[in-house]
């Protein structure tokens, strides 16, 4: 039994031909807008929300840089970046008086505690970048479906 594959180039090159020129109009942005869209949907479930500031801020936008088309999905919030990749924190304040570091309170003989007591790391919840790792390849077949249809 033999296999047979046969492709004809002439007709393999008006295909791509016809795929670039579709593509230079407003159907690559819409694809890739509906790729994106599908990480932002995840990226805003992932997303803690104490008041729904950071889930409400994540927001999508496809630009062109240069030849490429991209879809990025982000965030203005200010504590968006400390939420993806943690921070240090302090554990709690001291008991001293005056909050001056080395201040005694009055009749006692002991030195306070350090104004900080101990520090403490909150680990990075990564909503943005799982949101991509576990959605990206579902963007990109959505893309690739939309780019065929049309």
């Amino acid at each position: 039994m033999d296999l047979e594959i046969k492709v004809k180039a002439d007709a393999l090159r008006r295909e791509f031909q016809a795929m670039g020129e579709r593509l230079k109009g407003d159907s690559l942005r819409k694809a890739v807008a509906k790729g994106t869209a599908v990480i932002q949907a995840d990226a805003k479930e992932r997303a803690p929300a104490d008041t729904g500031l950071l889930r409400a801020s994540i927001t999508r936008r496809v630009i062109s840089r240069g030849s490429e088309i991209v879809g990025q999905i982000g965030t203005n919030v200010h504590y968006a970046i400390h939420v993806e990749y943690g921070h240090r924190t302090t554990l709690g304040k001291s008991i001293s008086s005056g909050g001056a570091k080395g201040v005694r309170k009055k009749g006692t003989k002991k030195k306070p505690k350090s104004v900080y007591a101990e520090i403490g790391y909150v680990p990075g919840r990564y909503f943005l970048r799982n949101a991509l790792r576990i959605k990206g390849d579902t963007a990109v077949a959505i893309i690739a479906k939309e780019l065929i249809l049309h």
